[in-house]
């Protein structure tokens, strides 16, 4: 089971750090308790078994616990590829005291958890299992520790026929991956060292999986699995780290360690000291819609520890990834300094390797091009190094990721401890590095860089495809860098800010009158400015989130593409993405990102288009709302109109479109399939239904179907909500909002042509796809569609997101329970208000040889709730889940949520709901009404069946 844990930004830095310093080493007994922060307690039992216990300040009612075993796919032999991951498949199927523990839903009813909240990921050269639940919850923290010891004491069952059913999950999850596609990457690493060995064929992986040995997964696991390599991580809300530390001795104190093992040969070290090497690979994926393959350079710089002036290895490591940071901000200078660039570069650490990455993705003709510019650049930084002004701009800005690292949050220091155990190392505390990186100075950095970035690569890999006749060869590459010192880079002069209005244009735009209509239901302030536009401000202090310190502006028009002629319908679905492409104003497209690097503002302000409504929305910090509204204004006033940016717009939508091969492509142009048969005629990005209507726009109709829309401030409506000030914020909006200029007329809507019709799906239906491109696997995509005369009632949303997570507990459960080869599955909801349809979704992917067993199984899980309903620990398992994340004051109060009940409100009339009368329905509702909300939603005249799968006669 992989688990997925979502680093929110703040931990950026800290984690690049870890990555850095991932190197392997011996492993022995003793640790450098001194390094340690003195609030954890530390021990090592007599077995050497390891713990730490770290309370923290913040009380956050959560505890975090992680056991951590000192062995991942590095430590696996030749005939062990894939047991490491494997394994850690098998004690959410089967232990001593548990059976698929994940999906027990009378334990996890009972201990107050979700079956998010028990985990599992496999690394390189560790395996971790986690179990959180709630602080003060003696009962969920012993089932842990119980969880725990059989994984720890030799107690995983190794089941035939649990194996032989978790190998059918684990291709899925290799296709779900779409490991097929990443094989050569796979490849090259282990033809460049002793990791990743025996990597497998795509045409070979299935019958090496099924094939697994038990014999050998389970020497594996007696061999590395033992106590004196593991380490049990408690950090949380905890007040009585004594009790929980007699507890883990007496549950871990008595396992006994087999033999000590042989480590593996570190393949790392060992790829240190290595001759330079050269590979040349082959895509063995075949897709035929691509016409051309891009060939993938690949340059590898190894990490030789080199250090800054005897300053700590975290310091050493800071200033590595600045320079890192700053290389890649001067190849996007690079790659954006005109259209057409026919390169694309990035630098970053290798995932295996201890070394940098230099990746250059070029077509078949232009690979000595791209190659030289990266490695101009990269001379320009040895030779000059970098500018005063990209110094100062990229330390403040890594201060400021480093000021905002919550050092109380469990996440940062499960990463400490973790880096403890597994390298004897403990990060800098973010204090610390700032106090380091204020006294840096650039000609301190400028020579550390020039140390850090050799002339020449050590390792070189080149990936293209079958059909390719590379008459290429490592000396040839090795020369067109040698050469790389000839070529200019003129786009590295300094950096003049520019702002986006002028002072005379921002002089001539004098705030309107405006005309106050008081608050509404939400506590909004309803205003409209003199040219018609209308204003809904909420200033409020939203819960906290990813959004929670953002303002949030969504400026709306209630007409959209179908509300044109129907020949004109993707004309406006595509222009505000060639207008973002284009720029505003005087300012193309590269020349606005300059200007607003200071401002973050480039992708955060984004113009749109859909069926039913236009418009724009944005998500920007308080200190750049009065830019952000400056780019609203141009967004509105001034769309660039660009000849070269059009064709370099369809350029790049083809080079997308050729790049995006195997189960991505299918996967989108499924959805497309199904997408059409709901009525939404919107393409993916990437499919060949969106390659297809991007060749057929008629740029110039497609501009003028822009303006007519945008320049109508007497049908917009814009909606701001976040903590910002309503007595600052109004003058600018009534300034930059308040001077949109408003069209006479719209020919383009006032027209009596065909227009785009309205669609009404017809249920039930049942449609298979083949795609073109052959699938190891089967798609399933299931929807009930209600069409209501009304719009949707609050009890109905309600009904409707319970009905949903019952049904994405039991979907899970056909892997769980009846052992179907499934990897992800999941039911979930979405409302078109507009059309007063409303869909509930059954989404899995499973083997061929299950396909037929899993439609059966479907049909008999939604009769089930028709007429049987669900357990009492369900039903409060997922009712107690619904409230926390969207009915609970809290999760109402989030930004995002408070942003989209207000657009609601204003565009389809949806009322505004008290917190009391929310919890009078939901408490209203009783395991009983189950059946017949199952009946109302899950009928099966509504069901709508999309197949994806490979046609075979």
């Amino acid at each position: 089971m992989m688990k997925i844990r979502w680093i929110v930004s703040m931990l950026y830095i800290m984690v690049l750090i870890l990555q850095a310093q991932g190197q392997t080493k011996n492993h022995n007994d003793s640790k450098d308790i001194s390094i340690l922060d003195s609030g954890i307690t530390y021990g090592q039992l007599p077995n050497g078994f390891t713990y730490y216990i770290k309370p923290i300040a913040q009380k956050s009612g959560k505890v975090s616990m992680d056991l951590t075993v000192r062995a991942g796919e590095n430590y696996q032999n030749e005939d062990q590829d894939q047991m490491a991951h494997f394994l850690e498949h098998l004690p959410f199927v089967r232990t001593k005291h548990f059976t698929k523990i994940t999906r027990d839903v009378n334990l996890l009813s009972e201990l107050q958890m979700q079956a998010g909240d028990i985990m599992g990921v496999t690394g390189a050269n560790e395996t971790v299992y986690t179990f959180d639940h709630l602080a003060g919850n003696l009962a969920a923290f012993k089932t842990g520790l119980l969880w725990f010891r059989d994984i720890a004491s030799g107690n995983i069952l190794f089941n035939k026929e649990d194996i032989d059913s978790e190998k059918e999950i684990f291709f899925q999850e290799y296709l779900y991956g779409n490991g097929p596609g990443l094989y050569t990457t796979v490849k090259a690493v282990s033809l460049l060292s002793d990791c990743m060995k025996s990597v497998q064929n795509p045409e070979n992986h299935k019958n090496y999986i099924r094939n697994l040995d038990i014999a050998h997964i389970q020497h594996f696991y007696k061999e590395w699995y033992q106590p004196n390599r593991m380490a049990l991580i408690v950090v949380g809300d905890i007040e009585n780290p004594e009790d929980m530390m007699q507890l883990i001795k007496s549950t871990f104190g008595d396992i006994e360690n087999n033999q000590t093992p042989k480590l593996p040969i570190d393949c790392r070290e060992n790829y240190l000291a290595r001759k330079n090497q050269f590979v040349l690979l082959k895509e063995v994926i075949k897709d035929p819609e691509i016409e051309e393959t891009p060939i993938l350079f690949r340059f590898f710089i190894r990490n030789q520890n080199n250090q800054f002036k005897k300053t700590s290895t975290s310091n050493s490591n800071l200033i590595k990834e600045m320079g890192l940071g700053m290389l890649n901000k001067r190849f996007g200078k690079a790659m954006s300094s005109s259209y057409s660039i026919p390169y694309k570069i990035y630098a970053g650490h290798d995932t295996q390797l201890p070394a940098i990455r230099i990746e250059v993705k070029v077509g078949e003709t232009h690979g000595k091009e791209g190659v030289q510019k990266a490695f101009s650049i990269i001379n320009d930084v040895k030779l000059n190094g970098f500018t005063i002004n990209e110094f100062e701009a990229y330390k403040q800005e890594t201060i400021n990721r480093l000021s905002q690292i919550d050092t109380l949050s469990p996440l940062y220091w499960n990463k400490q401890i973790n880096a403890h155990f597994i390298d004897d190392k403990m990060m800098q505390k973010p204090s610390i590095l700032i106090d380091f990186l204020e006294r840096l100075c650039l000609n301190e950095f400028n020579s550390f860089m020039k140390e850090y970035f050799p002339e020449m690569p050590e390792d070189i890999a080149v990936i293209a495809s079958e059909e390719m006749d590379l008459k290429i060869s490592e000396r040839k590459i090795r020369q067109w860098i040698k050469e790389s010192k000839k070529v200019e880079n003129d786009e590295f002069k300094p950096y003049l800010s520019k702002d986006l209005l002028s002072l005379e244009q921002i002089d001539k735009l004098k705030p309107v009158n405006f005309t106050d209509n008081g608050m509404d239901e939400f506590g909004a302030h309803k205003i409209i400015l003199e040219n018609g536009i209308k204003l809904v401000l909420k200033p409020f202090s939203p819960s906290p989130d990813r959004y929670q310190n953002d303002i949030l502006i969504h400026g709306f028009n209630s007409k959209g593409a179908s509300n044109l002629q129907k020949e004109d319908f993707y004309n406006a679905i595509l222009i505000s993405d060639i207008v973002q492409h284009s720029g505003v104003g005087n300012y193309n497209k590269y020349e606005l990102q300059e200007s607003l690097q200071d401002y973050k503002l480039s992708y955060s302000v984004r113009p749109y288009i859909s069926s039913q409504v236009s418009g724009i929305e944005g998500e920007v910090s308080g200190h750049s709302f009065e830019e952000a509204l400056q780019l609203i204004y141009l967004y509105m006033t001034e769309p660039r109109w660009d000849m070269q940016a059009f064709n370099d717009w369809k350029r790049q939508e083809e080079i997308q479109y050729m790049r995006l091969h195997g189960i991505d492509r299918v996967r989108r142009n499924f959805i497309n399939v199904i997408q059409e048969n709901r009525g939404n005629n919107i393409p993916m990005r990437m499919s060949t239904k969106r390659y297809e209507s991007v060749k057929t726009v008629n740029y110039k109709k497609a501009y003028q179907i822009y303006k007519s829309l945008m320049q109508d401030p007497g049908n917009f409506t814009f909606i701001i909500t976040g903590d910002y000030s309503l007595e600052t914020a109004l003058p600018l909006l009534r300034k930059y909002l308040g001077n949109l200029p408003s069209k006479s007329q719209n020919p383009f809507l006032e027209t009596d042509n065909e227009q785009f019709p309205t669609f009404h799906p017809k249920t039930p239906i049942k449609k298979v796809y083949h795609p073109n491109i052959p699938i190891q696997n089967a798609h399933i995509y299931q929807t009930y569609l209600r069409q209501s005369k009304d719009t949707i009632t609050l009890k109905e949303q309600i009904e409707y997101n319970l009905l949903t997570g019952i049904l994405n507990l039991r979907i899970y459960e056909l892997r769980l329970k009846k052992e179907r080869a499934i990897y992800k599955a999941a039911a979930t909801n979405d409302i078109d208000i507009s059309n007063k349809h409303q869909f509930i979704n059954l989404i899995l992917s499973c083997s061929i040889e299950d396909f037929p067993k899993v439609e059966n199984d479907l049909i008999e899980m939604v009769n089930s709730l028709k007429f049987n309903g669900i357990e009492e620990d369900l039903f409060e398992l997922v009712m107690r889940s619904n409230y926390n994340y969207y009915y609970s004051n809290v999760a109402r109060n989030k930004n995002k949520k408070m942003l989209q009940s207000l657009y609601n409100h204003y565009q389809f009339g949806s009322p505004f709901y008290e917190q009391d009368h929310v919890d009078s329905i939901i408490k209203s509702i009783k395991r009983k009404d189950i059946p017949l909300i199952a009946q109302k939603y899950l009928n099966d005249k509504f069901l709508m069946n999309f197949v994806a799968k490979s046609n075979v006669n």
